[in-house]
């Protein structure tokens, strides 16, 4: 009975172990992909906690990206480029400030060719049309009501009509124009055109203006009319309410219609007179921002031609080698060496018409020029009065006499240096 019990229990203790097995496998068939995609999404987290926490790798991500979210925020609104103003200003001004000299030469190839544009409009403002020089030839002031002439002035240049048959024609055209066209009859005719000449007029209550100009006028004349004729209705209102052919009420009007007549032509001086006042800041601005840059463009030529002199001056300054300088924001640093005792660079920036900001970085070293040389040798030999130590014909002679362990010493010094400088050595020994 115990062999057999043992038996039994060695078959289910296999059999058990062997479920276990294969319950196991079972396990890893089912969950070998949710273990792999854990794997993988544990991967992915180490990987973007790299990039966050590395420095470099969001600087890269966030260069990739910067441009089209910059453009996409300036297309959806004004947020991005409010919140830079402010930055862009304040640093215009401080480049402004601290170097003026770079702000001149950006600005100069800017405004020159604006201010160039300017006067270009000025003188010419329509390029499409040749004819843009223009002349106002003729002034009517007209009756409203009877279509008379009550003033008219021109030209002395100009053959004119009778005014009242140009009166009469331009009533005619308007009364047509209202007629054919059922206008009101405040929307008066503004413009005729009759080849390169043309009529335009102006319309008050009482009272038309009507101008004959040659050419292609500019807007501003337009506004100069209107002004004109609301001055005239209101210092001659009631004149031209009784109005009835009498003109003797407004002769003294024909010397203002003249001046405006001469007043208002393609000169230059006019063009420039008749500027609206707007545009007229904007040209001082213009000129003024251009005449300040070329100024500061000259001054930095100046400064550059004065700094070349003072590094020439410099380094032909005997025992100082300038080996080159480089500018670093408002200061410039020099570069080279320097012996003891050449002059002070500083006494020759004074001395010199620059007015940078400089600090000299020299290196020390011995020059071997013949009167560094005399002045080492003088205060290393301490030589008796009997001793001369001079230079002649470009060699350091040391002559006269001396006792035997002044000579030995002076030898001893003396030798090193005449392998690189010609040293003479001429002292006669005494006992």
């Amino acid at each position: 009975m115990n062999v057999k019990a043992s038996s039994t229990a060695e078959q289910n203790s296999t059999s058990s172990v062997s479920n276990e097995a294969q319950l196991n496998r079972v396990r890893e068939v089912l969950l070998e992909p949710q273990a792999a995609r854990i794997a993988e999404l544990e991967a992915e987290l180490h990987a973007l906690r790299n990039d966050v926490e590395d420095e470099d790798t969001r600087t890269q991500s966030t260069s990739e990206v910067l441009a089209t979210a910059v453009k996409r925020s300036h297309k959806q609104d004004d947020k991005l480029s409010d919140a830079l103003k402010p930055i862009v200003v304040d640093q215009f001004r401080e480049v402004s400030r601290t170097d003026p000299e770079m702000m001149a030469e950006a600005l100069f190839p800017i405004l020159g060719p604006a201010v160039r544009k300017m006067i270009v409009n000025i003188i010419t403002p329509d390029k499409k049309n040749k004819k843009r020089q223009y002349r106002l030839e003729q002034l009517f002031l007209i009756d409203k009501n009877t279509g008379l002439p009550i003033c008219h002035v021109a030209s002395e240049s100009v053959h004119t009509q009778d005014a009242d048959m140009v009166s009469g024609m331009l009533s005619a055209i308007q009364s047509f124009v209202q007629d054919a066209f059922e206008t009101n009859e405040f929307d008066g005719l503004d413009t005729l055109q009759l080849g390169e000449l043309s009529v335009w007029i102006e319309w008050g209550p009482q009272g038309v203006l009507a101008g004959v100009v040659r050419g292609t006028p500019p807007k501003s004349l337009r506004d100069a009319m209107q002004i004109l004729i609301e001055s005239i209705h209101r210092r001659y209102n009631q004149e031209l309410v009784d109005y009835g052919g009498d003109n003797s009420a407004f002769e003294e009007l024909k010397p203002e219609l003249m001046l405006f007549l001469d007043s208002h032509d393609g000169s230059f001086i006019n063009r420039l007179k008749n500027m609206s006042t707007k545009a007229k800041q904007n040209s001082i601005i213009a000129v003024a921002a251009l005449a300040i840059a070329i100024l500061l463009f000259i001054n930095g030529r100046v400064q550059d031609a004065r700094w070349a002199e003072f590094i020439q001056v410099l380094d032909a300054s005997p025992g100082i080698v300038v080996t080159g300088f480089r500018e670093e924001g408002r200061l410039y640093k020099v570069f080279g060496l320097r012996d003891p005792l050449a002059v002070d660079p500083g006494e020759v920036l004074k001395a010199s018409d620059t007015k940078r900001k400089v600090r000299f970085e020299l290196e020390p070293y011995q020059a071997l020029l013949p009167e560094f040389v005399v002045t080492r040798l003088t205060s290393a030999l301490s030589p008796p009065s009997t001793v001369k130590i001079s230079v002649e014909g470009g060699s350091v002679v040391i002559s006269g006499s001396a006792d035997k362990q002044w000579v030995q010493q002076a030898q001893a010094i003396a030798k090193p240096l005449q392998g690189a400088q010609a040293v003479l050595f001429n002292v006669n020994q005494v006992d």
